[in-house]
């Protein structure tokens, strides 16, 4: 079977610089019912700033990215590290049911990062 792409507009905290990964499960999910951590550990991801802390380590800004407030589908991956991460999607009842046969096969994704301007919304998947 061949790879497909999965995009995300940042370099996420949960990819840990993963390459590749397998759609293991597919579920859906409503925005306002996702417990805070879970939301803080799915959306973070770090800007480089111009400064240098005491080490001369440059320093980080951290940012959450917005997740829609609508219905969801959370998506969970095993990465090509064996480090499982999850990503959430707008919902749809084809792309549920598209996504739900892909997790039963195991399809394997390509980890793409498109780093988008603040602000601007995640590629679909």
């Amino acid at each position: 079977m061949k790879s497909k792409v999965l995009k995300f507009s940042h370099n996420f905290d949960k990819l840990y610089n993963q390459k590749k990964a397998v759609l293991v499960d597919v579920q859906i999910r409503r925005q306002d019912q996702l417990k805070p951590v879970a939301v803080d550990l799915d959306t973070s991801y770090k800007i480089p700033e111009e400064e240098f802390d005491e080490q001369g380590n440059r320093t980080h800004q951290q940012i959450k990215y917005q997740l829609p407030k609508s219905t969801l589908l959370m998506l969970t991956f095993i990465g090509d590290g064996d480090i499982p991460f999850t990503t959430y999607r707008k919902y749809s009842q084809a792309k549920w049911a598209r996504l739900e046969q892909e997790a039963i096969n195991k399809q394997e994704y390509e980890i793409v990062i498109e780093e988008a301007p603040d602000g601007e919304q995640q590629k679909a998947l």
